[in-house]
């Protein structure tokens, strides 16, 4: 019995620790690491476990709570109504479970509607949000948060057009009794059509930002946004589904109001029985692929809203409403071949070619494999028969291998010892899972070595982008950094869609580029982890390219916030000859080897932390002034932090500055300082400009701003 229940705990802190990280990467980062369904078979183990030993039970556990998105960036807003998660279920068996608690649960099943007892709804793959709106008009917008609170994200809510700022009753054609006074409060979903998610993704490949993984990962980052403007960029859409509060008798009539009210909402079936439940559930199933956006089941709900109220929740989720999840649909191919790609950062990764094989209604030749530790997890054999899955990952996955198919003789999937590209050695670090090519010429990773050299926060050389440099590679023109500084007119004129003045402009940039100070030549050459702010302080404290060029690891582990992971990559990086011929070659070019900053001392030693939004600047540029004048930019709040720059929609990192007694300042008081040491040279004067209580209670008194005019405010 002892080694049974040993057997039986190791496997709890097992699935612990793989469900937590996996609801940390869903929910913190917008990455889907498993299936919905491999999560919530992991919870229900975890759940029986608990059962079994009640003592693994804890407040904490995941079986307890909902998952949260809650964040530092944003302020904080407590829901009326707790925001739970609807629980889920996969086959008719566990429908039949539900529907058959539910009845029990009350206290008499016998519904005061003649039918329409239970409410069908798809399932929208998307992000949940509540909207709350005072006498008509809109006040705030929250994401569920942790269930009991959300993030303040009524700026972005408000650049969806489904979500409406007022209720107009002569627009909506509606009697001006119907407008709800008092607090109203709606929830729905965020979601994006597929459609616009293509585009938007094509749009991040021409500029060579990262891609999203899917549609509600999408959402979640989008709704999250510091920048409105970016926000707006995004195309969101909004279904109404809920009035946590409600005067109305049924559900259908809840969505009756919200239809009249101007929001949209999804289309709904109505059923008596689990028969008729499951028979909707196919006909939502099967025209799941014509719909424009991407849903993963059905929601089924009580329709009497008493009866709702009767049945309660749990802790997680009520008891009147469930999930019925859809399988992911699956095919199997034989796999033809692999290919090892190398991305931007030298990362190779495997996908595989597949015999074509139609899945969710388009035809799927290639499937990602992630990494070498999942091809070794499939035991993955050229020839094998292999199962593809496509549940909204941009590329489809491969799940499993029906090993009783594999060919005889088959040669299992190896991971390649060298760059499939430029034949370098590839190194596997520790801690990650995942091979890496790190020559920086590789050719699979220069065009990004390119991109980033020209970027502004590096050599800042306007009017050569992506496609530019994609050009110049494809005829030729350059091969490697040094090669920009000898392009000549007419090599640039030579490009397609090039005119004379658009060459002329390319060609003075990269002149003027040598003008810049030693630190953007440092970050642009592409230092594994040198960013900005490490190649500043390293180019502050050698002065020369030739001093950092000789510096020993020690001497680099002394620089400011440099510690032993950038010294010996930098320290590496100075004496490998591949790289060290270049900078030979860039010197004798004319780029900068001196740091030409001024070393300014107003902000020596202080650490400063940067919260909300300012008026007149984006953080990334209160962050360098801070750092020109000899500070530091710190992410978090805490008894070191020197002072806190705060500005509106300041969240819990104003509330935790003011808990610990932090000053608290606004970008007035930033750039009168900076100015006043321009003319006298004088220390900062930490009791100036706005004090954290004066900041909290202007704060207090724009959010109870109008919305239209919050957006005024730059909030």
């Amino acid at each position: 019995m002892s080694e049974q229940k040993d057997i039986d705990r190791t496997r709890y802190f097992e699935l612990k620790k793989q469900l937590e990280e996996a609801s940390r990467l869903y929910y913190k980062d917008g990455v889907s690491p498993m299936s919905d369904q491999d999560f919530d078979f992991g919870l229900k183990e975890m759940e029986a476990l608990e059962a079994k030993y009640p003592e693994l039970r804890g407040k904490g556990s995941l079986t307890q709570k909902v998952g949260s998105d809650l964040t530092n960036d944003f302020a904080k807003v407590a829901h009326a109504v707790p925001m739970l998660s609807i629980a889920n279920v996969y086959s008719e068996e566990e429908m039949r479970e539900f529907v058959k608690a539910a009845e029990e649960g009350l206290s008499s099943f016998v519904s005061r509607l003649s039918s329409k007892k239970w409410i069908c709804e798809r399932k929208i793959d998307g992000v949940s949000l509540s909207v709350i709106y005072e006498n008509g008009r809109l006040k705030q917008a929250a994401t569920r948060g942790d269930g009991a609170q959300g993030d303040d994200v009524t700026l972005n809510a408000l650049t969806i057009a489904d979500i409406p700022e007022y209720f107009d009753a002569k627009k909506l054609k509606i009697d001006p009794s119907e407008i709800p006074q008092g607090t109203f409060e709606v929830r729905g979903e965020v979601y994006m059509e597929r459609e616009a998610f293509e585009r938007l993704n094509e749009q991040f490949i021409l500029e060579n930002k990262k891609t999203f993984q899917n549609c509600r990962n999408t959402v979640s980052g989008s709704l999250k946004l510091k920048s409105v403007a970016e926000c707006k960029t995004r195309p969101m859409r909004f279904f109404a589904y809920h009035i946590p509060q409600s005067n109305n008798k049924t559900h259908e009539e809840n969505l009756k109001q919200l239809k009249r009210l101007g929001f949209h909402t999804n289309d709904y079936w109505t059923a008596d029985t689990v028969d008729e439940i499951m028979a909707i559930s196919e006909k939502i199933g099967a025209s799941r692929d014509s719909l424009p956006f991407d849903i993963d089941g059905m929601v089924v709900k009580l329709n009497d809203l008493q009866q709702q109220r009767e049945l309660g929740s749990t802790s997680k989720s009520p008891r009147w409403a469930i999930a019925y999840k859809f399988k992911a649909e699956r095919a199997y191919t034989p796999l033809l071949s692999v290919e090892f790609q190398v991305g931007r950062t030298g990362a190779v990764t495997p996908v595989a070619n597949l015999a074509p094989v139609r899945l969710a209604g388009t035809t799927v030749k290639r499937a990602t494999l992630h990494n070498f530790d999942e091809v070794a997890r499939l035991d993955l054999h050229y020839g094998d028969t292999v199962g593809v899955e496509k549940g909204g990952e941009i590329i489809p996955k491969i799940t499993d291998v029906k090993r009783e198919l594999r060919p005889a003789g088959a040669s299992p999937v190896v991971a390649p010892e060298k760059c499939p590209v430029c034949g370098e050695q590839l190194t596997h670090i520790d801690g990650e899972v995942i091979l890496r090519c790190e020559n920086l010429h590789c050719k699979a990773q220069v065009q990004c070595l390119f991109e980033h050299f020209v970027s502004r926060e590096a050599m800042n050389i306007e009017n050569l982008g992506p496609a530019l440099i994609a050009s110049l590679l494809a005829t030729g023109k350059i091969k490697r950094i040094p090669d920009l500084y000898r392009l000549t007119l007419e090599d640039l004129e030579s490009q397609e869609r090039m005119a004379k003045k658009s060459a002329k402009n390319v060609f003075d940039a990269i002149q003027a580029s040598k003008q810049r100070s030693l630190e953007n030549l440092l970050h642009g050459l592409g230092i594994r982890f040198v960013g900005r702010t490490s190649a500043r302080n390293i180019a502050k404290h050698f002065r020369t390219l030739e001093k950092i060029r000789t510096a020993t690891v020690e001497e680099l582990q002394n620089v400011t916030d440099v510690g032993e992971r950038i010294g010996k990559s930098v320290y590496e990086f100075f004496h490998t000859p591949l790289y060290t011929n270049e900078i030979d070659e860039l010197v004798a070019l004319g780029l900068p080897t001196e740091f030409k900053g001024v070393v300014k001392t107003l902000f020596q030693g202080q650490t400063a932390v940067i919260t909300g939004t300012l008026p007149n600047m984006d953080r990334d540029e209160a962050r360098k002034l801070i750092e020109e004048n000899g500070g530091k930019v710190s992410g978090s709040v805490s008894k070191k932090t020197s002072w806190v720059l705060a500005g509106e929609a300041a969240g819990s990192k104003l509330t935790k500055a003011n808990e610990l007694g932090i000053p608290v300042h606004d970008e007035a008081w930033l750039m009168a300082q900076i100015a006043n040491a321009d003319e006298s040279g004088d220390a900062p004067d930490e009791n100036a400009g706005s004090s954290a209580g004066n900041f909290a209670n202007e704060k207090a008194s724009v959010s109870a701003t109008p919305a239209e005019d919050q957006m005024s405010l730059n909030l």
